[in-house]
Order: C-alpha cells, then sequence, then structure tokens
C-alpha cells in the first residue's frame, strides 16, 4: 500500500513540474470562427434626371432640368466567418512574444439605405428617392505581432498589426412618379400625368484593396502536448477609400407616363458620383491550433 501512495505521489510531482516547465515557443497552425460587427460610413452625390420631354396641353413640350442630392448614410450588421492563422512564438521566462498571419476568405455584407423628398417639377408632383448602397468585403488579411504571459498552460496576449480586405460597393437608387398634379403654372398649364415607375438605376464600383489597422486580445489555454483553444477579441479600421460606380443600368419596372399627346419622353434616372466609403469591424473569434 505505501509504494502504491509513493507512486502517486511521485505521478503528481511529475506532472506539476511538467506543466511548470510548458513552453510556448514554436510553429503553430490553425483554424478560427468569428462574429463581427461591421460598420460602413458612406457619402456621396446623387445627380438626379427626373422625367422630361413629355407634351403638355398650353405649354408645349417640357423639359425639366436635372438636380442633385446629397447621400449620406452609415450602419452596423452583424456577420459571421472564418479562416486560418499560423504564426512563431518565443518564451523568455514568463513572457511570449511573436508574429503571426491569419487569412479570412469568406464574403462580409453592410447595407446602407437613404431616403429623400424630391419637390414638385413641371411634371411630376413630390417624389421619393430610395437610395441602397451595399458594401461587400472578401479576402481579408492581417499580420500581426503578439505579446503575451503565460501562466503554465494558459496564455493571455495582446496583438496588433496590419490588416487588409478587398471591398466592391454596389449602388441601387430608384424614384416613383405617383401621378398626380404637377407643379403650377399659368394659364391652366398644369401637368397631371402618371404614374412611372419605379425607375431604377443600378451601378457598381469594381474591387478595391483596403488597408488599415487591427488590434486587440486574448487568451489561450492548451489542451495537450499540440493543442491550444482559445478566445480573440479584435477592432480592425480599415480606414477610406474613394469608390467610383461605373456602368450605370436604368430600367422602368412599372408603369410608363405618356405626354398630353400619347408619346412617352425621357426616363429619369440617378447617376451616382464618387463614394467615399469608411470601414471598421469588432470581431470576437474562437480560435483551434496546432503547435508544432
Amino acid at each position: 500500500m505505501l509504494r502504491h501512495w509513493i507512486a502517486a505521489a511521485a505521478a503528481l510531482l511529475t506532472a506539476s513540474a511538467a506543466s511548470a516547465q510548458t513552453s510556448w515557443t514554436g510553429f503553430y497552425v490553425g483554424v478560427s470562427g468569428q462574429g463581427s460587427r461591421d460598420r460602413i460610413a458612406a457619402d456621396a452625390t446623387l445627380a438626379i434626371g427626373q422625367i422630361t420631354n413629355l407634351q403638355v396641353t398650353g405649354r408645349g413640350l417640357v423639359v425639366v432640368p436635372g438636380t442633385t442630392r446629397p447621400f449620406a448614410a452609415s450602419r452596423t450588421e452583424t456577420n459571421w466567418s472564418g479562416g486560418g492563422q499560423f504564426g512563431y512564438q518565443w518564451q523568455s521566462g514568463n513572457v511570449v512574444f511573436g508574429a503571426e498571419a491569419d487569412f479570412d476568405p469568406f464574403r462580409r455584407d453592410v447595407t446602407v439605405m437613404q431616403s429623400q423628398q424630391l419637390p414638385f417639377t413641371a411634371l411630376t408632383p413630390p417624389t421619393t428617392i430610395e437610395s441602397v448602397r451595399n458594401m461587400r468585403l472578401d479576402q481579408e488579411w492581417t499580420a500581426r505581432a503578439r505579446l503575451g504571459i503565460a501562466f503554465g498552460r494558459t496564455l493571455v496576449y495582446a496583438t496588433g498589426g496590419y490588416a487588409n480586405a478587398r471591398a466592391a460597393l454596389t449602388s441601387v437608387d430608384s424614384f416613383t412618379n405617383p401621378g398626380g398634379p404637377a407643379a403650377p403654372c399659368t394659364p391652366n398649364c398644369q401637368a397631371n400625368l402618371g404614374p412611372e415607375g419605379p425607375v431604377v438605376t443600378t451601378s457598381s464600383a469594381p474591387r478595391r484593396r483596403m488597408g488599415g489597422w487591427t488590434g486587440g486580445g486574448g487568451f489561450e489555454q492548451q489542451l495537450g502536448a499540440h493543442f491550444s483553444i482559445g478566445l480573440e477579441y479584435r477592432h480592425t479600421d480599415l480606414g477610406a477609400k474613394t469608390l467610383t460606380p461605373v456602368g450605370g443600368s436604368t430600367v422602368n419596372t412599372g408603369p410608363e407616363t405618356h405626354g398630353d399627346n400619347g408619346a412617352t419622353g425621357l426616363l429619369g434616372q440617378v447617376f451616382t458620383g464618387p463614394t467615399h466609403v469608411s470601414l471598421r469591424s469588432d470581431a470576437i473569434a474562437l480560435r483551434l491550433n496546432f503547435r508544432f
């Protein structure tokens, strides 16, 4: 019996010594899944051409000049994604420092919207223009430094460095002539035409890379000789960039307005100028690493 107690005590002391000598030095590779709160802010100038070149009794052919309106909106959405990471760490005493890179190939979307009222024109009553901007992010990668304190099999660390992602912008603008009395004029030439639309203009900006910084921290727990699991928070700011939508396409998805002579005029459309966008995110990731 005594021999069994001595053997058990020796095994416990051996395990404690091994735990105390746990090392975080070496290469590692892993996978992660994350939830993020992604925020986009966008602003641009809209050049709006409404329905024009229609015949009005008592006034003849009516031409409606274009107008401009500002677009400015922001929104935060929750997205889910994942990826992989690899790195190397050195340990000196309880201090652990190293470098890590990660890659997230998955797509994340944030959509911002804005509604504005357009006043009377010579051909239409007041109308509302709806503007939607969808920002798509993918292929995000980071390269970061890590600095932490080891408590045996537990590592608490801070991390920070460079972040880069691919961004694409799609713009959709629509408005409707609800039909009814337009802006009055004299003598007795007020138009009462419509309805028409919604008239929808769609354009998109080519994919561009956006770069900025990322920083945060987390903890990691060794599960055995090779595996460890951890939780990490990071804030990422990808900065701001100007994207210019091109290739605009306008279609009338509803009824069409006819002048008093039965003819149709020119369909209105919206041109989106260069759009200034900024991107930020806060993410929490669950990570599983294999240490060599």
